[in-house]
């Protein structure tokens, strides 16, 4: 933890420019009620919603200790597609029946061309994984690191 927290110093000092960072959370879920549109701002989307100025936006919380590991944000991000209707993934993907891949792939490209850094906050509050979880279990094959590649790593 601690060469973590150094290169996050050294990382944040070497900057010239301020790190604003956020995470989208709760209410749970987070686009309960909504969908399209509404549902990307509730997600900080560039473009959707009330313009910010964060450059950094965390999508939390991935629990493995959660009956499907998906929390709060991170459950959105998992299916995007439940949230959106066929003509919004239609103008999003340019496909009326777009896989939650393609989703993804178009809403981090909304991210990215803002120059807005997502990344997906894993554990939080409620879950202790030094304390439940061994290494094995994170590391290995189809572990929890094998299963945020799958959400987060594609292209």
């Amino acid at each position: 933890i601690f060469s973590v927290l150094a290169t996050l110093i050294v990382v944040a000092q070497s900057r010239s420019s301020p790190l604003f960072v956020t995470y989208v959370s709760a209410p749970y879920p987070t686009c309960g009620g909504v969908t399209d549109g509404d549902c990307l701002a509730r997600l900080g989307v560039p473009g959707y919603g009330a313009d910010h100025k964060y450059n950094i936006v965390n999508l939390a919380f991935y629990v493995p200790d959660g009956a499907a590991g998906l929390a709060d944000a991170t459950a959105v991000w998992n299916n995007p597609g439940a949230y959106m209707s066929s003509s919004f993934k239609q103008t999003l993907t340019g496909s009326s029946s777009a896989s939650a891949s393609q989703i993804r792939t178009a809403i981090k490209k909304k991210f990215s061309d803002a120059g807005v850094k997502l990344l997906l906050s894993v554990f939080g509050g409620t879950s202790h994984p030094m304390n439940a979880f061994s290494e094995a279990s994170i590391t290995q094959s189809n572990g929890l690191c094998d299963k945020i590649a799958d959400v987060v790593l594609e292209q």
